[in-house]
């Protein structure tokens, strides 16, 4: 990982290390709208495994998800038989 050393990727790097998974993906939008020609691909790709290791799981995902879905059905339970 040679050529992946260029100040935005350091920059981002130091935003994955402390912690601010915001700045990563801000940062590394940033970097991966750049030309092809100007990113190594390299770079590029440690680039995408830092935002790839940000990301939600998928069962964390889809615990969220039923966790809504049943707040939503009790509250539109409690709305509908409030009134009796």
């Amino acid at each position: 990982m040679t050529e992946a050393r260029s100040s935005a990727f350091l920059e981002l790097r130091s935003a994955f290390e402390r912690g601010d998974f915001a700045a990563v993906r801000r940062l590394a939008e940033a970097q991966l709208a750049r030309p092809l020609d100007e990113v190594s691909s390299e770079e590029r790709r440690a680039v995408e495994a830092l935002v790839a290791r940000t990301s939600p799981g998928r069962l964390a995902t889809l615990i969220y998800g039923i966790a809504a879905l049943i707040v939503l059905a009790v509250a539109g339970y409690w709305v509908i038989h409030a009134h009796k």
